[in-house]
């Protein structure tokens, strides 16, 4: 069994350009990537999980939660057609709520959904409302750092 070290000289001299390594780091940031995107869905399915449960009981107080974290869900997932319906669904739950800052919240969300995917028309319209939302609710510090821009993707 080969038990000497080698040097970092003894790399050069094999890999005299680095080429291995370089070609290394991107495949093990995608792994990396990849676990932590799972790790991270498996943890809204948890968190929406859990607000489904309390939903059944008072709907009032988490349907329009529980439709946000579905959202997430689906957009983080990259499924477009259901991050839009369950952003949609959000919206209409949290309508009626008297909890000023899920309302802002939510309508902040979908904006930003609808900004990432090129829709933004809609997106923009949604992002006023999010201001309008956040300063009724007295969240003066959001709303000025918002103000004047719109978030940029692409």
């Amino acid at each position: 069994m080969d038990t000497t070290r080698r040097s970092s000289s003894d790399t050069a001299i094999s890999d005299p350009r680095g080429w291995r390594s370089r070609q290394a780091e991107p495949a093990a940031a995608h792994r990396t990537a990849a676990i932590s995107s799972v790790l991270l869905l498996a943890e809204l399915g948890t968190c929406r999980d859990w607000l489904a449960r309390r939903a059944v009981d008072a709907p009032c107080n988490f349907l329009h939660l529980q439709r946000l974290v579905e959202a997430e869900t689906a957009w983080a997932a990259g499924d477009f057609q259901p991050a839009m319906r369950a952003f949609d669904a959000a919206q209409r739950e949290r309508e009626p709520r008297q909890r000023p800052w899920h309302r802002a919240l939510i309508t902040e969300r979908a904006a930003l959904f609808h900004l990432a995917n090129g829709l933004d028309h809609v997106g923009e319209q949604l992002l006023t409302d999010a201001r309008r939302l956040y300063a009724a609710w007295g969240a003066e510090a959001k709303v000025a750092r918002w103000s004047g821009c719109t978030p940029s993707f692409g």
